[in-house]
């Protein structure tokens, strides 16, 4: 083979990839009420880590019959694991100051259950929930 021609190869230009925003984390915590997930964090895409332990693994997800999707989180406090719906968490950590007991549910703007992106979840009453989930 000859050297000369694998060389040019290896400096051909790759195509780029399209940019993706960085996945960042940010921790849960105590900011869902009710709750301690402490040493749990969540992206703004709905990643979920649990960082309780050295190697930061990312926590396996289910979709229920109603189509949201769960992981499987254990409360601090009481040190009963449950399943949490992923779009409540990513809420709660990224928009918690627009919570209130008015507007306590979570809505998918996109009408998409399974599009936890932050840009795609509000507090909304139960009344605009479901008033947007009969426009769906």
């Amino acid at each position: 083979m000859n050297t000369q021609n694998s060389r040019k190869n290896l400096t051909k230009p790759v195509t780029p990839q399209p940019l993706r925003l960085k996945e960042y984390f940010l921790p849960i915590g105590r900011k869902v009420p009710g709750k301690n997930f402490t040493g749990y964090f969540v992206s703004q895409y709905g990643t979920v880590q649990d960082r309780r332990t050295d190697n930061h693994q990312i926590c396996g997800t289910s979709r229920l019959k109603e189509g949201y999707i769960y992981c499987k989180m254990t409360d601090i406090d009481t040190g009963k694991s449950r399943l949490v719906a992923v779009h409540q968490l990513v809420c709660f950590v990224f928009h918690g100051s627009t919570y209130s007991s008015e507007k306590n549910q979570v809505d998918h703007i996109g009408g998409v259950k399974d599009n936890n992106h932050r840009d795609n979840l509000r507090f909304v009453s139960p009344g605009e929930n479901n008033r947007h989930a009969s426009m769906m």
